[in-house]
C-alpha cells in the first residue's frame, strides 16, 4: 500500500535499481569460468597480479554498463529522492509487485549459478584426483618397467656367463681325459717297441753266434786246403789286401754317407720339431675348437698303408734280385764243375771276402743299432718331457692343442720307429741271403771239390760279380731309406700343412660364430636400451606434462580463488545495494503516507 503510493520519480528509481541489478548479474554471467579438469583442491596462496586484474576488469564492466543509464539514476542513489504527489498518483501497485518479483527471480537465479560453480568445482576436484591417481600408477608402471627389464638384463647375463663356464669345464675335463688317454696309450707302445727291440736283438745276436761256429768250420777247412796251394795262396793273399783295401775304403765312404745321413736326419728332425713346435704356438688359440680333431683318421694307419704301398712297388725290384741271385749261382754252379785248379786257394778267398763282407755288414748293423738305440733313448726322455709338459698345459686348459701336436709327435716316432724296424727286417734278410748263400756254396764246394780247381777264374768273376751285386743292394738300399726319408718328410710337411689349416679353419668359423652371437647380444641389449630409454623418454614426458598440469591446476586454483572472493565481495555489494535499495523504497513510502496524512 506504501508502494503504491509511491510517486513517478520513485518508480523510476526502482527501476533503475533493478536495471542495475540486472546488469551486475549479467555481468557475473558474461565471466568466462573454464571447468578445471586436473586441480582438485583450492590453493592455499593467492595470485596477487591475477585478482587485482581480474578486479579491473570486472569494475571496467560494471562502470560501462552503469554508463549506460541517464545520470538522473545515479543522482537518485546518491541522494534523498524527492516525493511528489503527482508521481504517486501515476505509479500502480502491479508495477511494483512485478518488479520485486523481477529481482527474486534474479536472486534466484544467481543463487543457482553460484550452485552451479560450487558443482563444477567439485567435479574439478574430482578430475585433479584422477589425474594424481592415473599420475601414480604410471609412475608405478614405470618403476615396475625398469625393474623388469634391469631383472631381464641381469637374468641374460648370468645365463650367458654360467652356460660359458660350463661349456669351459666340460671341454677341460674332456682334454684331461684324452691326455691321460693318449699318455698310456704311448707308454704301451714304447714298452712295445721296447720289447720288439730286445726280441729282434736276440734273434739276430743267435743268428750271428750261428754264423760265426760255421765261419769257423770254413775257415778250418779253408787252412787245410790252403797248405797244398802256397803259390796261389799268395796272389790270393795279394789279391785279398786289394779287395780288403777297397773294402776298407768303401767302408770309409759308408761311414761318411752315414754321417752325413745321420747329420742330414738331425737336421730333418730340428726343422721337424720347429715346425712341431710352431704348429703348438700356432694352436694355442685354439683348444676350444678342436673337438672334431678326433674324427680324423689315424696317422699311423695312413702311413702302414704307404709302406704297404711302398713294398708292393718294390716287390718287382726284389723279384728281379731273386732272379739274378738264381742266375748267377747257375752260372757259378756251370762255373765250378769247368774250373776245379786253385779250389782251396779260392775257397779260402772267397771265406775272407765273406768275413770281410759280413764284419763289415756285422759292424754297419751294430753302429745302425747302436745310433737308432741313442735315438730311441733320445726320443724317449724327449717324449717323458713333453708328456711332463703336456700334463702341466693340460692344467692350463690347452689340452687340446696338445694333445693334437703329441699326437704330431708320436705319429712322427711311429713313423721314425718303423723306419728303423724296417732297415732291420732288410739287414735280417740281407744276413739270411748270405747265410743261404754261404750255406749254397759249402754245400757246392763239399759236393763237388775235384772240379774247384779248374773253376777259379770263374769263381773270381763270380766274386767280383758278387761284391758288385752286394754293393747295388747297398745302394738300393740306401736309395729306398733316402726315398722313404724323403716321403715321410713330405706327408708330415703336408699333414701339418692341412691340420693348421683346418685349426685355421675352425678358429674362423668358431670366430665368426661367436661374433654373431656377440652381435645378436648387443642387438637384444640395445633393442632393451631402446626400450628402456623410450620409457625414460615417456616417464620425462608424462612428468612434463604431470608440471604442467599442476600449473595450470594452481593457475586455474588461483583463478577460481580470486573469482570466489570477487563473488563473495559482489554478494555482499549486491547485499547492501539491495538493502539501501528496499530502505529507500520504505523511506519513500513512508515520507509518501507522512505527506498524504499531512493533507
Amino acid at each position: 500500500m506504501a508502494i503504491s503510493s509511491m510517486g513517478p520519480t520513485s518508480c523510476i528509481s526502482t527501476i533503475a535499481i533493478a536495471m542495475l541489478t540486472w546488469g551486475v548479474i549479467l555481468g557475473v554471467n558474461s565471466f568466462p569460468l573454464p571447468p578445471c579438469r586436473v586441480c582438485t583442491r583450492t590453493p592455499s596462496f593467492t595470485n596477487t597480479n591475477v585478482y587485482s586484474s581480474s578486479r579491473r576488469r570486472l569494475r571496467y564492466r560494471l562502470k560501462h554498463q552503469t554508463n549506460a543509464l541517464p545520470p538522473s539514476i545515479d543522482n537518485e542513489l546518491d541522494t534523498e529522492p524527492k516525493i511528489s504527489e503527482n508521481e504517486t498518483e501515476n505509479v500502480s501497485t502491479g508495477q511494483m509487485d512485478s518488479l520485486r518479483r523481477t529481482l527474486f527471480v534474479e536472486l534466484e537465479k544467481m543463487r543457482n549459478q553460484f550452485v552451479e560453480m560450487s558443482e563444477s568445482l567439485s567435479v574439478a576436484k574430482k578430475r585433479e584426483e584422477e589425474a594424481q591417481d592415473s599420475v601414480a600408477s604410471l609412475r608405478e608402471r614405470q618403476r615396475s618397467v625398469e625393474s623388469e627389464k634391469e631383472r631381464e638384463i641381469n637374468n641374460k647375463k648370468l645365463a650367458f656367463v654360467s652356460q660359458e663356464m660350463t661349456d669351459i669345464s666340460d671341454q677341460l675335463e674332456g682334454a684331461q681325459d684324452k691326455v691321460r688317454q693318449t699318455i698310456q696309450k704311448t707308454r704301451s707302445e714304447i714298452t712295445d717297441i721296447q720289447n720288439q727291440a730286445k726280441e729282434a736283438e736276440g734273434r739276430l745276436r743267435s743268428e750271428i753266434a750261428n754264423l760265426e761256429a760255421r765261419l769257423e768250420l770254413l775257415r778250418r777247412e779253408a787252412i787245410n786246403a790252403s797248405k797244398a796251394r802256397d803259390l796261389v795262396a799268395q796272389q790270393t793273399k795279394n789279391e785279398i789286401e786289394d779287395i780288403q783295401a777297397a773294402s776298407r775304403k768303401e767302408m770309409k765312404e759308408l761311414k761318411s754317407s752315414i754321417f752325413v745321413d745321420r747329420k742330414a736326419t738331425k737336421r730333418d728332425n730340428y726343422a721337424q720339431e720347429t715346425r712341431i713346435q710352431q704348429a703348438e704356438m700356432d694352436l694355442v688359440g685354439a683348444e676350444k675348437e678342436r673337438d672334431i680333431a678326433e674324427e680324423e683318421t689315424p696317422k699311423i694307419s695312413v702311413l702302414q698303408t704307404a709302406l704297404d704301398a711302398m713294398k708292393s712297388r718294390m716287390q718287382p725290384q726284389v723279384a728281379e734280385l731273386k732272379e739274378r741271385r738264381a742266375a748267377n749261382e747257375m752260372f757259378f754252379a756251370v762255373s765250378k764243375k769247368s774250373s776245379q785248379i786253385g779250389l782251396n786257394d779260392e775257397i779260402s778267398r772267397a771265406q775272407s771276402e765273406f768275413e770281410i763282407a759280413q764284419s763289415a755288414e756285422q759292424n754297419s748293423l751294430q753302429q745302425t743299432t747302436f745310433n737308432y738305440e741313442l735315438k730311441l733313448e733320445m726320443k724317449e726322455k724327449e717324449l717323458r718331457n713333453n708328456l711332463r709338459l703336456t700334463n702341466e698345459r693340460a692344467d692350463r686348459a690347452v689340452a687340446d692343442a696338445i694333445s693334437v701336436a703329441k699326437r704330431n709327435r708320436i705319429a712322427l716316432y711311429q713313423e721314425k720307429f718303423d723306419a728303423v724296424r724296417n732297415q732291420k727286417e732288410e739287414q735280417r734278410n740281407a744276413v739270411y741271403d748270405a747265410r743261404m748263400t754261404q750255406d749254397a756254396v759249402r754245400d757246392q764246394y763239399e759236393a763237388e771239390l775235384e772240379n774247384e780247381i779248374r773253376a777259379l777264374e770263374d769263381e773270381k768273376l763270380k766274386a767280383k760279380q758278387l761284391l758288385d751285386d752286394q754293393e747295388q743292394k747297398r745302394e738300393n738300399q740306401k736309395w729306398q731309406l733316402s726315398a722313404q726319408i724323403e716321403e715321410l718328410t713330405i706327408k708330415l710337411a703336408k699333414q701339418m700343412k692341412e691340420e693348421k689349416e683346418a685349426a685355421d679353419e675352425d678358429l674362423s668359423r668358431l670366430r665368426d660364430s661367436k661374433e654373431v652371437e656377440l652381435v645378436a647380444s648387443r642387438s637384444r641389449t640395445q633393442r632393451a636400451l631402446n626400450d628402456i630409454q623410450t620409457t625414460r623418454s615417456n616417464l620425462f614426458l608424462l612428468q612434463d606434462q604431470l608440471a604442467e598440469l599442476e600449473s595450470v591446476s594452481e593457475e586455474k586454483g588461483a583463478i577460481l580463488q580470486v573469482l570466489e572472493d570477487e563473488r563473495s565481495s559482489f554478494r555482499k555489494q549486491l547485499k547492501r545495494t539491495a538493502v539501501v535499495a528496499m530502505d529507500k523504497l520504505t523511506l519513500k513510502a513512508y515520507r509518501h503516507k507522512r505527506a498524504q496524512k499531512r493533507k
